[in-house]
């Protein structure tokens, strides 16, 4: 991929995440409202009052996403003298980027895997499994970081953590939003059926909408932190040899939690072929082959 071709999907990717982001608060904004008017005509204060706790909670999720990511994919500091050899590499392809080195994590796993997380490139972080550290060579583990980096470069790992967030509470007041239906008054459903109706279309849909949105911006970020690895190790055939071995070796049982899925260089769940359409990240083979092709 050209430089200017890269720059462009960067900014692109950008537009696509201020879309989303959009998007998100106007369905929150939206749902909120319809549960006002429903439960007693007041819509407008509980869509403001929905609007000011959706902006507490993501500040506040934000702040401490470094440490909820941690938690739930059981990190630990990387050692500077067992873990030298990942250490040594992160430092020289940061100094390359020309962004701080982040802090550095493995997970206790024979998986190869590996991750990035974090709001700013000087308050970033990269982990990786054992399995990577045992099982790739120096030229594999350098394009495996190298696409950690870029995704830290290209503000992915704000877009990741910050989409996480706002995805999980359109899923989540969408599901209080239906299971209160049930306990609603029969008389007010009658006098309201219209919003009602209306409410339950929007968190039977708008979850759906936001997650393919968020899946078409996701995979795309892949690809272009592929992209972003070559450019910075100028060695395509590097990553390109750590995806086939990740196909190969991985068995898909990596211990961390479903909400990290996305932040990984690979999907360390199983997936059936119907999952596979609603997946975070590109087919493999796909991958590869651009890459090959590069």
């Amino acid at each position: 991929m050209k430089k200017s071709s890269l720059y462009a999907e960067i900014s692109k990717n950008e537009t696509y995440s201020i879309f989303l982001v959009i998007s998100v608060f106007l369905f929150l904004s939206g749902l909120g409202y319809l549960i006002g008017e429903i439960y007693g005509g007041l819509g407008f204060n509980f869509m403001i009052f929905g609007i000011i706790i959706s902006v507490i909670f993501i500040a506040v999720s934000l702040n401490y996403s470094e440490d909820i990511i941690l938690t739930q994919t059981n990190a630990k500091e990387a050692d500077k003298k067992d873990e030298r050899y990942f250490v040594n590499i992160a430092q020289a392809l940061c100094v390359g980027e020309n962004i701080p080195v982040p802090k550095l994590y493995v997970i206790n796993s024979d998986e190869i895997n590996a991750f990035a997380a974090g709001k700013t490139p000087d308050k970033s972080i990269i982990g990786v499994t054992k399995g990577a550290l045992k099982k790739l060579n120096r030229t594999e583990l350098e394009g495996v970081i190298a696409h950690e980096i870029s995704h830290i470069k290209n503000k992915d790992t704000l877009f990741m953590t910050l989409t996480a967030i706002l995805v999980g509470s359109v899923v989540f007041l969408s599901e209080i939003f239906l299971r209160s239906m049930r306990f609603h008054n029969i008389e007010r459903r009658k006098r309201n059926y219209l919003i009602i109706i209306a409410g339950i279309i929007l968190a039977i849909i708008a979850p759906i909408l936001v997650r393919l949105i968020y899946l078409m911006t996701s995979r795309k970020r892949e690809l272009l932190a592929d992209a972003s690895a070559v450019k910075l190790t100028r060695y395509p055939d590097g990553l390109a040899s750590a995806l086939i071995k990740i196909k190969k070796e991985n068995r898909k049982d990596l211990e961390v939690s479903k909400g990290a899925e996305q932040l990984f260089i690979v999907n360390p769940f199983n997936s059936k072929k119907m999952e596979n359409l609603l997946s975070t990240h590109p087919d493999i083979d796909e991958r590869i082959k651009i890459l090959k092709g590069m």
